[in-house]
């Protein structure tokens, strides 16, 4: 009896060392590391933008991949990966607004779209920067100005 139960104990400890060597690792690496839910929203001309998308390109020395949302009714958020690391980004907004006409489309109707603002605000020359981490917050209103 005494050989069993030095056996059960011996396996009990050595399933709690692996626990901790196993999962700890894991859980200690899955803290946010500084990064950041980014949300805001979208307006042009002070009306919010029906669709797009926001990109946040890291720059000046950040690391870390491109982050990037939807716009839906006016309004983005960043939280794919645990959200955006804290660094410098230059934010890339592709607006579009529906233009009342549809297009027959591969058998389908679908919605006319214009680009909203100017052309480059949706490009690698978007005047546009952001400091995640920084004394901002983590809400970014943009407010894409008419072309």
């Amino acid at each position: 009896m005494d050989k069993l139960m030095h056996n059960y104990q011996r396996i009990w400890l050595g399933g709690l060392i692996f626990i901790f060597a196993v999962c700890l690792p894991v859980v200690v690496g899955c803290e946010n590391s500084g990064k950041r839910v980014i949300y805001g929203k979208v307006t042009y001309g002070g009306q919010p933008v029906e669709f797009g998308q926001v990109c946040f390109v890291p720059i000046e020395g950040t690391k870390g991949p491109l982050n990037a949302a939807m716009i839906i009714d006016g309004q983005y958020r960043i939280e794919a990966r645990g959200g955006v690391p804290a660094g410098i980004y230059r934010v890339e907004v592709a607006a579009q607004n529906k233009t009342g006409r549809q297009r027959q489309v591969r058998g389908e109707m679908e919605d006319i779209t214009v680009q909203m603002g100017p052309a480059e605000y949706a490009r690698k020359d978007s005047p546009l920067r952001f400091e995640v981490g920084g004394d901002t917050g983590d809400q970014y209103d943009i407010d894409i100005p008419a072309k």
